[in-house]
């Protein structure tokens, strides 16, 4: 399963790459798409691949031979089911920043938005820091 967050700003992108990254997820396994190129703050990142959402201009040159979008082009990569689809789509065509993480399943993503709601005994005890209370 592909999991698919939206970001408008490139630090609330990176920020969830370096959460994904300590909860062990690949690099391989992520992909951004967006219509621009990234700024300053994304490019420490060169090991996660960077797709331009409208294409590059082979897709965008294929897809004026063929009268096909360059977007659909560049989705057929990502093999996504058709709530993901809606999902990315609605993300490029709002000028979002998409995150693509291949390989997450929902109890992942779960666990992950309920850490914000967590105590200090709580976080401890997940991170396997008991030994740190005092």
């Amino acid at each position: 399963m592909t999991h698919i967050y939206l970001f408008n700003s490139e630090g609330s992108l990176t920020k969830k790459i370096d959460e994904l990254k300590i909860q062990g997820i690949s690099s391989s396994d992520m992909t951004v798409s967006f219509n621009n190129r990234p700024d300053n703050v994304f490019r420490n990142y060169r090991d996660i691949e960077f797709v331009k959402a409208d294409g590059s201009v082979w897709e965008k040159l294929v897809g004026k031979v063929f009268d096909r979008d360059s977007t659909d082009l560049v989705v057929r990569r990502f093999d996504l089911n058709e709530r993901e689809l809606a999902e990315y789509k609605k993300g490029v065509n709002s000028g979002q920043i998409v995150l693509l993480v291949k390989g997450l399943d929902d109890e992942q993503v779960k666990t992950d938005h309920n850490k914000e709601n967590l105590s200090l005994d709580e976080i401890y005890d997940e991170y396997g820091l008991n030994s740190e209370k005092s």
